[in-house]
């Protein structure tokens, strides 16, 4: 069972839980939306997360200031 906070933890971190993995991190897919027909992504970023730690199984993070994204709405997915 995680026994993380989720929730304040995203206050500060890209946060995914995954229970099963096949070790391949997952990948923060992350950019600024552009309005047009059909809308799009730019400036797409994709950026790997990290394993929380032996003692937060499945968990995987990134530090949103590390990201070296600058301040504003993003529209993302992993």
């Amino acid at each position: 069972m995680l026994s993380s906070d989720l929730l304040s933890l995203r206050g500060t971190q890209f946060a995914l839980w995954r229970p099963t993995s096949n070790g391949n991190p997952p990948v923060l897919v992350i950019g600024t939306f552009a309005s047009g027909n059909p809308n799009a992504l730019a400036n797409r970023k994709d950026i790997p997360l990290v394993a929380a730690g032996a003692a937060q199984p499945g968990l995987w993070v990134l530090q949103v200031a590390r990201s070296g994204l600058d301040d504003g709405i993003y529209h993302y997915w992993f």
